[in-house]
């Protein structure tokens, strides 16, 4: 009551009140002096970001293991301040749990946030290699893509193949794109018939952009076979010209991808039935054979692979043409046949 009759003194207990609250000033000299347990007591009761932004500061200085739980709780803040501060202090440590603490903080709302934990990531060695392969499984699509992205400056067996998965099986293209550039960087060979299968089928074409710039980087022929492309002549000299130039076309288009590997036809190889006999003599293991067939004004090119040896089918298109149009026909059917090649 006398508080009451008296402002003055009233004022004077709300000022001095006021004094007791915590600063920052107070986070940061007890973080100097060690005292990071009084530290972690106020974390539990002050709610104010810039005190609990000094608080994760701090509790990094000591680079004691015991401040991890709370460095982490903080990462889910609320306040964008506070989490960057918390994934800037968790850069301090190592383990599973900070690893995929961090790894979270990827798929960020705030960019400045997301930023952080991204450069984090590239600083870490081998022994997080668990942690980023399980995150290629994770909800968020950032998440994915920035484990993909820090995967690629990895050396361990299980990398190339999970990323070969996620290049070819990952709803996101950006998750796709990370995967496929890391393929690339790793030099991982075994990825390059799923790298030419992205390259011709991804509906991205920045996939299909990065995953043609990994082949070339990783050299060499896609599909380690030799195949003989035979044309298998029609009752004409308009149909066996025509048959010629797409087998051609083919063999151009295959060499110049780096597809697989090309035995020549010898002179005056005429294909036709003999073209598996002669493929297992020349040394192919598969043979591509090309026929025409004719409609009033139209022509469709049959292509079909086979294995040399069993005779079994591997690949068949039939690619429709206009007669007057063999430059089209010739498009059509390099296209269809390397975009389907398996």
């Amino acid at each position: 009551m006398a508080m009451l009759r008296v402002p003055g003194i009233l004022v004077c207990v709300t000022a001095m009140l006021a004094g007791c609250a915590t600063s920052v000033a107070d986070i940061e000299s007890w973080g100097h002096a060690g005292r990071y347990e009084r530290i972690r007591n106020e974390l539990r009761s002050n709610h104010d970001e810039a005190i609990r932004v000094a608080c994760a500061n701090q509790l990094a200085r000591g680079s004691y293991t015991w401040a991890i739980p709370d460095l982490i709780a903080l990462s889910q803040d609320p306040s964008s301040e506070v989490r960057l501060a918390s994934v800037e202090a968790l850069g301090a440590f190592a383990g599973r749990e900070v690893y995929s603490a961090i790894l979270q903080r990827c798929g960020d709302e705030n960019r400045a946030v997301a930023a952080a934990a991204e450069r984090i990531l590239k600083t870490w060695g081998s022994e997080s290699v668990e942690v980023l392969l399980e995150s290629l499984a994770d909800r968020s699509f950032r998440v994915r893509a920035s484990a993909a992205q820090v995967l690629g400056r990895m050396q361990d067996g299980r990398i190339g193949p999970a990323l070969a998965e996620v290049a070819a099986r990952d709803e996101n293209s950006m998750v796709r794109r990370e995967a496929v550039k890391s393929l690339g960087t790793l030099g991982y060979a075994g990825a390059k018939p799923v790298l030419y299968q992205v390259k011709h089928a991804d509906e991205s074409s920045e996939v299909c952009l990065e995953a043609e710039a990994a082949l070339r980087r990783l050299g060499g022929k896609v599909f380690e076979v030799k195949l003989l492309v035979s044309p298998v002549c029609g009752g004409d000299a308009g149909a066996g010209k025509l048959c010629g130039r797409l087998v051609q076309a083919l063999e151009g288009a295959l060499v110049q991808g780096s597809v697989c590997d090309i035995v020549p036809a010898p002179p005056g190889f005429k294909g036709g039935t003999t073209a598996l006999a002669a493929a297992s003599q020349l040394g192919a293991q598969q043979v591509v054979t090309v026929t025409l067939s004719r409609e009033d004004n139209r022509v469709t090119a049959a292509v079909k692979r086979m294995d040399a040896g069993s005779g079994v089918l591997l690949q068949q298109e039939s690619v429709p043409g206009i007669e007057g149009d063999p430059e089209r026909l010739e498009r059509d059917v390099v296209s269809t046949f390397l975009r389907r090649f398996r």
